[in-house]
């Protein structure tokens, strides 16, 4: 018996005029799935967690994030390859704007920070971070990820800063504190901002550490028999890594709408063969989500399915080992405010070969709104069995 879970972050929206992205998207290949599964509502997170996609997706891989989660900076760390030890603590650092003359924060990430700023401005805060017994990294942009052997307080989240003296909130951790003055000093007279000021933009004024990890847990958590991932987000190859799971990677899957999804189908086919249980994570939805492109999402998820769930539904009609399916979202991101929401999201659950179960309901937030709602707990479980007599008879 072989498994796999496509996860389509962010995939749920909201509804405008009784209609959303997945409703609008025309979807003739998982439409068809549908006629060959079960509807199912998946709780992602639980009632103490954050709507967030490192959680939902390490409850959805079958791990505990309540005794195992190393943190979200720590998981992105691992996502891009860098060593941790049992000694580090990791954090995100996000560079931000301030209101004029004050250090309240304005922007959360600086207004956008372009490739050309980050990679003028890598170099030198790499050096500052130095000086604070920090090792640097990017992550993209206005984020840099950081590790460093001194046990600094745990700050608030970025996303809680917003309109927040960054100042006063870091008064009582005076390491920390240090480090923002020096990067703000850094960043008064750079360059970058001296080319945003002639542009009359908005300057980079300062960093804010956020995100908490820890490297104490790595290594300590390992399958009795890995997974195979096929993702290009840094959280979801974290989370393999994490583990021990078999990732699979590709310069052709870039995260966004250009991705190439066909060769990220043959990928799941091939891995398959090797592989009890495939766990394919597709994340374009949720960054467009984010940059609050609602017709381009409609546009993606379209795509997804004309190029990934039809290999997918083809591929696996006629395949010479039972496969079940599970097509899911981790939870929603509103295209109009660009933020998270909903825990509890629709499922499709399916068995190849495909017989035809009746099912009428489409993939969309509205999908198995009467079913009983799986909770992380329940969900482990679920895909920790085998749900199947020996005819291999579809079972919910």
């Amino acid at each position: 018996m072989k498994r796999l879970i496509v996860v389509l972050d962010g995939a749920m929206d909201s509804f405008i005029d009784n209609k959303t992205p997945l409703i609008n998207a025309k979807t003739p290949n998982l439409d068809a799935l549908c006629c060959k599964g079960r509807a199912m509502r998946i709780k992602t997170v639980y009632d103490d967690q954050v709507i967030a996609s490192d959680l939902a997706n390490m409850n959805l891989m079958a791990l505990d994030s309540k005794l195992h989660f190393p943190g979200r900076s720590a998981i992105e760390l691992l996502g891009i390859n860098v060593s941790l030890h049992s000694e580090d603590y990791t954090f995100r650092a996000n560079l931000v704007s301030y209101q004029p003359h004050t250090t309240y924060i304005a922007s959360t990430n600086a207004y956008s920070v372009t490739d050309e700023e980050n990679k003028s401005l890598m170099a030198d805060l790499a050096v500052i971070f130095k000086k604070h017994q920090f090792e640097l990294f990017t992550a993209g942009k206005h984020m840099y990820l950081a590790k460093t052997a001194v046990d600094y307080a745990k700050p608030l989240s970025v996303l809680d800063m917003l309109g927040k003296d960054s100042h006063f909130h870091a008064v009582d951790a005076p390491k920390r504190l240090a480090l923002i003055n020096d990067v703000e000093k850094l960043l008064k007279g750079h360059t970058v901002n001296i080319k945003r000021a002639m542009k009359k933009q908005p300057t980079i004024d300062g960093i804010w550490l956020w995100a908490k990890g820890s490297g104490k847990l790595i290594g300590e958590v390992k399958r009795d028999k890995a997974w195979a991932v096929i993702t290009a987000t840094p959280v979801i190859k974290g989370l393999a890594r994490l583990v021990g799971d078999y990732l699979i990677e590709s310069e052709q899957f870039t995260g966004d709408e250009m991705s190439n999804f066909t060769l990220k189908a043959k990928k799941v086919i091939e891995s398959l063969r090797q592989h009890d249980t495939v766990y394919c994570h597709i994340d374009a939805l949720d960054e467009i989500s984010h940059a609050k492109k609602r017709i381009l999402k409609t546009q993606t998820i379209e795509k997804i399915d004309s190029a990934f769930f039809s290999v997918i539904k083809d591929d696996l009609a006629h395949y010479d080992t039972p496969v079940e399916l599970y097509v899911m979202a981790d939870h929603g991101t509103c295209s109009q405010t660009g933020e998270h929401f909903g825990e509890i999201v629709p499922c499709l659950y399916a068995l190849a070969p495909w017989k035809n179960t009746g099912n009428i309901e489409r993939f969309n937030e509205n999908m198995g709104l009467k079913k009983p709602i799986l909770d992380p707990k329940q969900w482990k479980k679920r895909i920790s069995n085998t749900r199947y007599n020996k005819h291999y008879v579809l079972t919910v």
